[in-house]
């Protein structure tokens, strides 16, 4: 065979077999060397990893999500977390991995989609590991086991689908398509429903499109199937709160209590909410990481030059209203954090817009080509070099066990309650999030329904505090962990009376301006 006739053999299989094979390898070593759940790292001390993965334990040894034990996201998360526990030893966090591996192969892919549309393959094959990078620098991933990295495949493909579509108005969407996108949006519905408004705006302007092109029968049809989809997440949902007569905790818990406790703009008039979170909310959003910030201006430019720019005007209109949809449904409560990791869905079209900018600023590089080995050795090399530059940005491999022999200062810290003589000496945090005290102090299942510290009015839920002084009166609980603020922005923070009254203070940590304090029953 050729040299030519070899390479382009080489070239094809890149694209049908190799290339996912290589997303997928490029994503296990990347989410081995940088997530929080990695089996290289000392178990995660984030609240929001924890909470979903004493939920876990706690569903394990029988107890029923929402009816017995509380926290705010969605079923499937913590079916999840529950699945983990099973397969991981000494119930920890690193057999999340393999979900962290599996979604982030669902995102880059999606991501090569996106810019495949508009670009060559092997400018979206060189791309793609930027967009790794982008996505697992500090603030964001290192965090690892967030409820938004299982949303994004959902929201970029529901992208995908919206931006072939009007780009090829021709084209026939596939009946497998639309059930796959209501698999989707029951998955976040079941996951974190907040961020269900991208893939829902996306859903429509898809009807839209496909009943111009297709008829009205069509969409009908289209819509069947993605009911039937929908259906798959759901029904394991149905199962599990019937069995457990639990439906009226998972309305409440799941959708009345976040409806109405944890957003700041929750507590604002609809109207300047909504305003707060379409301006301020948004640029806040994309102005909190460097990254982020230079996606933000090259998507908004995407609008107006560029290959993705669509000449009509009702095109850019359905482009833009899923996007903005997800922005403001990231940027409404007005978090930070991994709370704005799926604005990452922007990065893809930025990513092609740019490209197209380099182009023209450099014309020799649109003469520049590269196939077969060749394209597989400048990307494996690209992939490379990304990872160690990803390696000086990211500081989780600093705290790995390889570099660091000490372990997290919550495990020495709650080691009076493993040293027990009695085993089965129950634990309750009172005013302190769950960073991993439940798993520290030897897998400790929380006595009560409400275990860790929420942005909760009192006054909203009064049956939070009522709950937990009603315990620690009656000294049913042997270890109590609070804290009290040290630094002056954290002064609010005070030790309750009834802890005082009623246990003995044991151990103390001071810890980003705040001490922890380790109670124990008074005999």
């Amino acid at each position: 065979m050729s040299e030519g006739g070899d390479s382009l053999m080489l070239g094809k299989r890149l694209r049908r077999w190799l290339w996912p094979t290589a997303l997928t390898i490029l994503a296990a070593i990347a989410n081995i060397l940088y997530s929080g759940v990695s089996f290289i790292y000392y178990p995660i001390t984030l609240p929001d990893p924890n909470c979903y993965l004493t939920v876990g334990r706690a569903m394990a040894a029988g107890k029923v999500m929402y009816k017995d034990i509380f926290d705010q996201k969605g079923p499937w998360t913590y079916f999840l977390h529950w699945f983990t526990i099973t397969i991981t030893p000494n119930q920890g966090d690193y057999g999340y991995l393999i979900f962290d591996i599996f979604f982030t192969v669902l995102i880059l892919w999606f991501a090569y989609k996106i810019m495949r549309l508009y670009l060559s393959f092997q400018w979206s094959a060189l791309l793609t590991p930027v967009y790794l990078v982008l996505i697992m620098q500090p603030y964001f991933y290192p965090m690892g086991d967030t409820v938004e990295i299982t949303c994004m495949p959902v929201m970029l493909a529901a992208i995908y689908l919206v931006l072939r579509q009007v780009r090829q108005p021709d084209r026939l969407v596939h009946w497998w398509e639309s059930g796959l996108l209501g698999v989707g949006l029951s998955w976040i519905l079941w996951t974190k429903f907040s961020l269900i408004l991208l893939p829902g705006v996306a859903t429509l302007v898809l009807i839209t499109y496909v009943w111009r092109a297709q008829g009205a029968p069509e969409a009908l049809r289209h819509i069947i199937w993605g009911v039937i989809g929908a259906l798959l997440p759901t029904i394991p949902v149905i199962i599990y709160f019937a069995v457990n007569h639990a439906f009226s905790y998972l309305f409440h818990y799941y959708f009345v209590v976040n409806l109405t406790a944890y957003s700041p703009a929750s507590r604002m008039i609809l109207p300047l909410a909504i305003l707060r979170g379409m301006t301020y909310g948004i640029f806040h959003n994309l102005t909190s990481n460097w990254g982020l910030g230079i996606a933000g201006v090259l998507f908004f430019l995407s609008f107006f030059v560029g290959p993705v720019a669509p000449r009509r005007w009702g095109d850019r209109l359905a482009i833009f209203l899923p996007f903005f949809a997800g922005l403001f449904a990231v940027a409404y409560p007005q978090y930070g954090g991994y709370y704005v990791y799926p604005d990452w869905v922007i990065a893809p079209i930025a990513a092609v817009t740019g490209a197209w900018l380099l182009v023209k600023a450099f014309p020799m590089l649109k003469g520049w080509q590269l196939a077969g080995r060749h394209l597989g050795f400048a990307w494996t090399g690209v992939a490379f070099t990304l990872l160690l530059v990803l390696a000086s940005l990211n500081t989780t491999p600093r705290q790995s066990w390889l570099y660091n022999k000490d372990k997290p200062v919550f495990d020495q810290f709650v080691a009076p309650i493993r040293k027990d003589p009695n085993q089965d000496a129950s634990l309750m945090l009172y005013n302190v999030m769950d960073q991993g005290f439940y798993y520290f102090a030897g897998n400790k299942i929380p006595p009560t329904r409400y275990f860790t510290h929420y942005n909760i009015k009192d006054k909203q839920f009064p049956e939070l505090k009522q709950d937990l002084n009603k315990r620690l009166r009656a000294r049913s609980v042997d270890y109590v962990i609070t804290r009290h603020g040290t630094a002056k922005k954290y002064r609010k923070f005070k030790v309750a009376k009834v802890i005082k009254q009623n246990y003995r203070l044991i151990k103390t940590l001071p810890y980003w301006g705040m001490t922890y304090d380790l109670y124990q029953a008074k005999k």
